[in-house]
C-alpha cells in the first residue's frame, strides 16, 4: 500500500499554525502576511502537499490556470439520458469490455443527449470559446459545475489564478469576497466597476424583434413567454419588451408564462390560450429553449406556427435552426463572449469594463419570413 497522502493538517502541525492558516495560504493570499504564507508554502513542499496538483502553485502561489464555472442547465430530457448512463451502465461497459465483450449500442443513454434541443445550449458554445482561446494563448483550463452560490465556487477558486463565472444566486460582494484578489468575469450580469462582465445587447435585440413583428408582420397583439426577473438576461430582455411595445400605440401587450423551464417544463398559460382561442398575434420568448417548447405546445393544440400564431426566440442555439418552421430569434455571439472572458481573464485591465457584443435578428419561418 503506498504512503498515505499529506492532509492540510499535517501541513498545519509542520509550519505551526491553523489549518485555517493553511487554506487562506492557497485560497486567499492577500490575506496572509508573506512570511506566514512562505511557512505554508515550505512546509507543504517538504510533505508534498499539493491542493491544486500543481508544482508551480506551490512555488509561486500561481497555477498558470484559468477557470470557467458551470452552473447546472439539465432540461428534464437530459436529465433522463444522464440518468440512463448512470454509473451502473458505465461500470458495466467497463467490465464488458475487460472480458472482451462485443461493443453495444445504448439508445437510451444517447437520444436525448444528441438532441439539440437540450444540447449545445449558450453555456456549452461559450465554453468552447472560452476553450480555444486559452489553447490559443497556451493556459490550461479548469473547468467546474454546480450552482453559483459560494460554497459551489469554493473549490474552484483556489485552484486557478481567475474565474470566468455563469450567473447564479450569488452577488458580486460575496464573489469578490470568496476569489481573494483574483480576476473574475461575470457572464451576462449587471455592471459592476469592481469587476469585468461580458454581457450581449438584449435590449437592442429585443426592440428589434417587437419593430420586425409590427411594422413587417401587422401584429396588434404580442405576448410574453419566459422569466421576466432573477437573472439578468432575462429581466432586461422582458424590461426591454415592455418598452419597446410602448413605443408602439394601440399595440397590446400580454404576459404568458413567466416560469423558468428548470422548475416546470410546460407552458401551461400558453396551452389554456391557444385552446381558448385567445392567443395574441404572435408569441415573444425570453429564450430559444422557451420558443421551442410554445411551438410544441401550439402544435398539441392543433395551432399551426406561423399561419395561427408567430412565434420568436433569442439566442440562436442550434435547435433554433434545425425545427420546422425554423425560429425566428436574436443570435448572440457566445464562441466570442468566451473568448473575450479569456482574454480579460489574462490581460488583468486596470480599469474592470463591462463588454457588451452586439447581436443580430435572424429573421425565418416561425414569424412568416
Amino acid at each position: 500500500m503506498g504512503a498515505k497522502r499529506p492532509t492540510v493538517y499535517d501541513v498545519a502541525e509542520r509550519a505551526g499554525v491553523s489549518i485555517a492558516t493553511v487554506s487562506h495560504s492557497f485560497r486567499r493570499p492577500d490575506r496572509i502576511r508573506p512570511e506566514t504564507r512562505e511557512l505554508v508554502l515550505t512546509a507543504a513542499r517538504e510533505l508534498g502537499y499539493a491542493p491544486s496538483g500543481s508544482a508551480r502553485s506551490l512555488a509561486h502561489g500561481s497555477t498558470g490556470a484559468l477557470g470557467l464555472h458551470l452552473f447546472h442547465l439539465l432540461l428534464p430530457q437530459r436529465q433522463a439520458a444522464t440518468e440512463a448512463a448512470g454509473s451502473e451502465l458505465l461500470s458495466s461497459i467497463v467490465s464488458d469490455a475487460q472480458q472482451g465483450a462485443a461493443p453495444a449500442w445504448f439508445p437510451a443513454a444517447n437520444t436525448a443527449d444528441h438532441d439539440p434541443r437540450v444540447f449545445p445550449l449558450y453555456v456549452d458554445e461559450i465554453q468552447r470559446g472560452f476553450v480555444i482561446e486559452c489553447r490559443d494563448r497556451g493556459r490550461p483550463v479548469v473547468l467546474s459545475q454546480g450552482g453559483t452560490d459560494q460554497s459551489d465556487v469554493a473549490s474552484t477558486a483556489g485552484r486557478v489564478d481567475g474565474l470566468a463565472i455563469f450567473p447564479g444566486r450569488s452577488d458580486t460582494d460575496e464573489l469578490l469576497e470568496l476569489l481573494g484578489g483574483r480576476p473574475v468575469v461575470l457572464f451576462s450580469s449587471r455592471p459592476d466597476p469592481r469587476t469585468a462582465q461580458v454581457n450581449s445587447d438584449n435590449r437592442s435585440g429585443m426592440r428589434d424583434i417587437v419593430d420586425h413583428l409590427v411594422t413587417v408582420h401587422g401584429a396588434r397583439s404580442l405576448g410574453w413567454v419566459g422569466e421576466t426577473s432573477g437573472q439578468f438576461d432575462f429581466s432586461e430582455r422582458f424590461s426591454a419588451f415592455e418598452e419597446a411595445v410602448d413605443m408602439h400605440p394601440g399595440l397590446a401587450m400580454h404576459v404568458l408564462d413567466q416560469h423558468s423551464l428548470d422548475i416546470d417544463p410546460a407552458l401551461p398559460a400558453v396551452e389554456r390560450a391557444a385552446r381558448a382561442g385567445e392567443l395574441p398575434d404572435a408569441l415573444v420568448c425570453g429564450s430559444d429553449q422557451s420558443a421551442l417548447v410554445a411551438m410544441d405546445t401550439l402544435h398539441a393544440a392543433g395551432l399551426r406556427v406561423p399561419d395561427d400564431v408567430l412565434v420568436t426566440g433569442f439566442d440562436d442555439v442550434l435547435a433554433a435552426q434545425l425545427c420546422q418552421p425554423q425560429l425566428t430569434t436574436v443570435r448572440q455571439q457566445f464562441e466570442l463572449m468566451g473568448r473575450v472572458a479569456a482574454h480579460l481573464l489574462m490581460s488583468e485591465p486596470t480599469a474592470k469594463p463591462t463588454v457588451t457584443l452586439g447581436v443580430s435578428l435572424m429573421t425565418r419561418g416561425s414569424c412568416g419570413c
